[in-house]
Parts: structure tokens; C-alpha cells; sequence
């Protein structure tokens, strides 16, 4: 028996570029407010009021760390990890070192395959009585020279666990400058001197500026950033954000056209998803050639920021993680969700708007076949950074593709208006695929588990194939195949039927699950061509016959 297709039209590109956006600024909070999530409360994090100085020529640092400790830790001993070149000189309570922690790699969103210092583990005795706070007093020198952590990837930076050097400081989580006690969310305040040959140096932090010596947060984060140099500063106000920039060498022309780049992105995205969480967004020259996004600013490489093209990739990119990885956090453990959503929403979302979206998900499914051969892929589950053109390929590209296939399976409306209520429900706090998958779930009244376990627990891609025949009465049986080795999938695919006498293809969605599925259409005698995916909206391995050869 014949197979009606009764399917509704796949979202085409070829409507206006900026109807993408047109969508999302016209969403209401009000309809954002229908399907709110309840969010259980949690346990106030550690606090930790810093007070810091730097000596740049010695390579040195000394802290004085007040720790505030929630009442669930208090009663008992406690242990933290804090880098083996610091010695703790206060008579601490009951201090005793317990072991050594070598180098090793540090997951997150600024590091491909990113360097986490040597540590010792100590445990010291809880606070006196009737008092929750610990004084930790500690000082000594870290260097530790940037190198390429990956040879053969090309879009691998230098990194470095740390670094205090006369020609700047760099200090992140992996420098473990700051006692780490159970590796959860944090809050802080930091207060910066400098000796006097670097009495003219500026310490910038992320969250909110205390004066021109100190930073504080009273948001949970995932670390604490310190960097600072011989900076000249600019400033301008965009609404409620202060938009800085730290030059190493002034230029007040580069300045205000990232300042003013700041400005656009914020006005662009602030209406899609959400109020900016930070006070301050500040662009920060570093000394080596780097590209991180941190909260409430970016450190970019000297040649990096003077590069044109930059203010229109990677800057957005960078913006955008304050709301996806620096605003509502991953968790690696579990999989690092918000690489593949910030280049959906940047990268990407760009391209959409020149007409090219198609383009642009071609080209990541490109990367995808060239570089993951079996003996390297992965699940989504198990990607925390990039390291590798093969781990970029599955970390980036295939997140993309999932949160492409969500948008399309959703439509652009409950997608735009999921991710809102995404943000505002999960900001500083960690979630995971399976609270995404559960947060959609919810809001479209479809069970969406299955659609994200396949996508983030499985290795592999589906690999497609098509015939197409006559049957008794003109018509065509369109038989698609999975050719894979593996299980089939579950997918939704578009498929373009173009017929004689017509400029535009019909375009149906198909949804296959079998090994091999057909359907049935109509004027055979004039069908000229079957087109599987036309778009590149489905994560599938590409034919030959749509990637020419290339060298990877």
C-alpha cells in the first residue's frame, strides 16, 4: 500500500538571513514564565577573601587567604590541594601534609589539553569553635614557561599552569594558588599589591571591580583568574556593563573597536537569551598567543586581537561563553555541552545569517569524516576540551549538530524560548546533558531522553543510502538504508524531491529507524532527482559524492 506523506516542511534557509534573530528578540518573558522549573536550593560555597602580592622580577607571589567554610564542612578535618611551591608559613590548626599530586591535564573550556600544576594535599583541623573561618598564610614562586601541549593540532595554543614573570601573570584554577578544598563552585574577593618596580602594573579578575586593587564575586565560580601587566586601560558604559580593554602597548583605535564590538554582541544577545550575568566585559592583551574566554572578559594574544577577522569569530565566540560555560557551567564529568551550543550561537548563527548556515554544518561534517577514525572517537559524554582536530571535530562539531537537530526538531520558537529558560533556571550552577534533555523535555511534552542518549552516549555517526524506482501507477518507492555497521538510528530526515517544471524542491521530513524504510510519492514520470539532507541538517557521515577530496 502506498505511503501518504503527510509531514510538515522543513525550516528553509532560504528565508530572510536575520529571521534566526527576528525570532528570538521577539520572544516574551512573560511566555518564558509558563513552564518555570523549580530549582532546589543548595549550600552556601566556600568564600575566599584574597589578599594578594605580586612580585613579577622574583617571579613570586604571597597570599593571604581568609576561608569562609559553609556548615556542612564544619566538625571534622579537612583536607585541601594547594601547589607544592607554596609553603604555608602560619601556624595553621594541626596542618599536616598528606601527598603529592604531579602535573597533569585540567579539563575546561580554555584548555586543549590544558596543564594543571603539581600539588600537595594537606589536612588541617576544622575552625575553632563558634567560628567557620580558616586563615591560610602561604608564599613562593610560580613559573611555568608556555609550550604547545599538542604538535600536531594547528589551532593548539601555548598554555601554561601558571605564570609570574616580568612580563606579566597569568593564574587560573590549575595553578592552584588558591587551597582547593572539595573542587566545588566558589565565591571570592581579591585585593592585589604589587612591589615597587611593578607600581605601575593593573590585576584584573572576572565578576565586579572593588576599586583599582580588588575584584569580588559574590556568584558562584568555577575558579579564580588573576592576570595582570603594565596595562593601559579604557572604559566606556553600554547600559548597566562597563566594557573595558587592557592594552599592553596603548592604541586607542583598537581599543574602541573592540570596546564598540563588545557593545553590538551584548545588544544582539542580551534579547535571545538573557540578561548578561557580569557588571564588566573587558578585552585583555596577554603576552603569548592565546584565545580563552573567561568570566567577564577574554585574553587574547597580541597578534591575535590585530588580527580583522577576529572581531567577527572568535570575539563573539568568547562574549557568548558568559552565558554558556562561564554562565551556566558543564559538567565535565559528564560532558562539556557548551563548546558545541557557543558555536552553534556564534560561529554558526553568523554564517546563518549570510545564507550559509548549510555551509557551515557541510564543513563540520567534513572535519567530522576526515578526522575520526574509529580508533579515536568518543561520546559527547566523555568530551571535556579540545586537544586534537579529532576531539575538535567531535567536542564542536557534533555538539553543534545536536543542538541544530534540537532547534529543528523543536522549531525555532520552543528552542529560542527553552534555552532562555535554560540560562535563567541553571545560571552559576553546573548542569548536564541529561538535565538539557530533561529541561526540553519538560517544555515540549516529549520525551527527548532518547534523542540526547543517542546522540551523546553513542560513538559513530549514521551513514545513509538511497534508491528510488517505479512502482505500478507512476510512482516512486524511495528506499533509504543505514549502511552503518553499527545499530540503526532514530533520525528525522529532510528530503527534497525535485520535480520537472518546478525552480524549488518539495521538502518532506522522514523519520527512519530500521535498517531499511521506503515511501512512497507521486509523478515518477517527472521526478528528476532525490535529495537526502539537502541542508546538512542531520549528524551523518557525508557521501563521497558531497565532500571533494581533501588532504586532513
Amino acid at each position: 500500500m502506498a505511503i501518504r506523506i503527510l509531514l510538515r516542511m522543513l525550516f528553509r534557509e532560504v528565508i530572510s538571513g536575520f529571521s534566526f534573530c527576528a525570532v528570538l528578540v521577539l520572544l516574551s518573558v512573560s511566555a518564558l514564565a509558563q513552564d518555570d522549573v523549580i530549582v532546589s536550593s543548595e549550600s552556601a560555597p566556600i568564600h575566599h577573601s584574597l589578599k594578594v602580592i605580586l612580585d613579577p622580577q622574583s617571579q613570586s607571589i604571597a597570599v593571604e587567604d581568609t576561608v569562609t567554610l559553609p556548615d556542612s564542612m564544619l566538625g571534622s578535618s579537612l583536607n585541601f590541594s594547594l601547589n607544592s611551591n607554596l609553603r604555608i608559613s602560619n601556624n595553621a590548626r594541626r596542618l599536616q601534609a598528606l601527598a603529592a599530586d604531579p602535573a597533569s591535564d585540567l579539563p575546561g573550556i580554555n584548555n586543549t589539553g590544558g596543564l594543571a600544576a603539581a600539588t600537595t594535599t594537606y589536612s588541617i583541623a576544622p575552625p575553632r569553635r563558634n567560628s567557620n573561618q580558616l586563615l591560610l598564610i602561604y608564599d613562593g614562586t610560580i613559573f611555568d614557561p608556555a609550550e604547545q601541549t599538542s604538535a600536531e593540532y594547528a589551532q593548539s595554543f601555548a598554555e601554561s599552569s601558571g605564570i609570574i614573570a616580568e612580563q606579566g601573570v597569568y593564574l587560573h584554577r590549575g595553578s592552584a594558588w588558591i587551597p582547593e578544598f572539595d573542587g566545588d563552585l566558589i565565591t571570592f574577593d581579591l585585593r592585589v599589591e604589587f612591589i615597587d618596580s611593578a607600581a605601575s602594573w593593573t590585576a584584573v579578575s572576572q565578576g565586579d571591580r572593588l576599586d583599582d586593587k580588588g575584584w569580588q564575586s559574590d556568584q558562584p565560580m568555577e575558579e579564580v583568574y588573576l592576570v595582570a601587566a603594565d596595562f593601559t586601560e579604557y572604559s566606556q558604559q553600554v547600559d548597566d556593563v562597563e566594557v573595558l580593554a587592557y592594552l599592553r602597548n596603548p592604541d586607542q583605535n583598537l581599543a574602541t573597536k573592540y570596546m564598540d564590538a563588545t557593545g553590538r554582541y551584548l545588544a544582539l544577545y542580551e534579547p535571545l537569551l538573557g540578561e548578561y550575568p557580569y557588571s564588566k566585559f573587558a578585552l585583555i592583551e596577554n603576552f603569548w598567543e592565546t584565545g580563552y574566554g573567561m568570566p567577564s572578559f577574554t585574553l587574547l594574544g597580541e597578534q591575535v586581537i590585530r588580527f580583522p577577522f577576529i572581531l567577527e569569530s572568535s570575539y563573539p565566540h568568547e562574549i557568548l561563553h558568559n552565558w554558556w560555560g562561564n554562565g551556566v557551567y558543564p559538567d565535565y564529568a559528564t560532558g562539556n555541552w557548551s563548546e558545541g551550543l557557543t558555536a552553534y550561537l556564534a560561529d554558526h548563527l553568523f554564517q546563518e545569517m549570510d545564507g550559509l548556515g548549510h555551509e557551515y554544518r557541510k564543513e563540520m561534517l567534513a572535519r567530522y569524516k576526515n578526522y575520526v577514525a574509529d580508533a579515536v572517537d568518543f561520546p559527547l559524554a566523555q568530551f571535556t576540551s579540545r586537544n586534537s582536530a579529532a576531539s575538535q571535530a567531535v567536542g564542536y562539531g557534533k555538539t553543534l549538530m545536536l543542538w541544530h537537530m534540537l532547534r529543528v526538531r523543536l522549531g525555532d520558537k520552543l528552542f529560542l524560548m527553552g534555552l532562555r529558560q535554560f540560562y535563567e533556571d541553571f545560571k552559576f550552577r553546573r548542569a548536564t546533558f541529561q538535565d538539557i534533555a530533561l529541561h526540553f523535555s519538560t517544555l515540549s511534552g516529549e520525551d527527548l531522553t532518547p534523542f540526547f542518549s543517542q546522540w551523546v552516549d553513542r560513538t559513530g555517526a549514521p551513514e545513509l543510502s538511497i534508491s528510488v524506482e517505479e512502482v505500478i501507477g507512476n510512482r516512486a518507492r524511495i528506499m533509504f538504508a543505514q549502511i552503518q555497521a553499527e545499530e540503526p538510528y532514530t533520525l528525522r530526515v529532510p528530503v527534497a524531491l525535485y520535480y520537472e517544471g518546478s525552480d524549488t524542491p518539495e521538502i518532506y521530513d522522514i523519520d527512519i529507524s530500521q535498517r531499511l524504510e521506503g515511501v512512497m510519492a507521486d509523478n515518477y514520470d517527472q521526478l528528476q532527482a532525490v535529495l537526502v539532507d539537502p541542508f546538512f541538517d542531520v549528524f551523518r557521515t557525508l557521501d563521497r559524492e558531497e565532500t571533494p577530496p581533501t588532504i586532513g
